[in-house]
């Protein structure tokens, strides 16, 4: 089991192919207050994608938040048990290198 994540407060349900997810975990893992989740997701700023395990991953789903500089990921059974996860802020890009790299 992923520290910190457990299946009970894990805040993922799966439900005939549908995938809920809290969004206070969302929050957690992308460092934003629960509140703004909803508005940021209708407004584009959040992105998401679920992707359903094949082959030796058969039975897993691997669902993915971003926004322009982080990334939360989860990688999950099908009863929403959290079998790994991460997160990962990106440097910021408001001041790129000049000249050619």
């Amino acid at each position: 089991m992923a520290k910190g994540l457990t299946s009970s407060a894990s805040g993922i349900s799966l439900d005939n192919g549908e995938v809920e997810v809290d969004a206070e975990l969302i929050a957690k893992g992308l460092d934003l207050h629960p509140a703004e989740v909803h508005s940021e997701l209708r407004r584009g700023t959040i992105q998401s994608i679920c992707e359903i395990g094949t082959g030796e991953d058969s039975g897993t789903y691997r669902l993915t938040f971003r926004t322009s500089d982080r990334r939360f990921r989860i990688v999950v059974d099908q009863t929403g048990r959290v079998i790994k996860w991460g997160k990962v802020k990106f440097p910021s890009r408001a001041n790129p290198p000049r000249g050619r790299i």
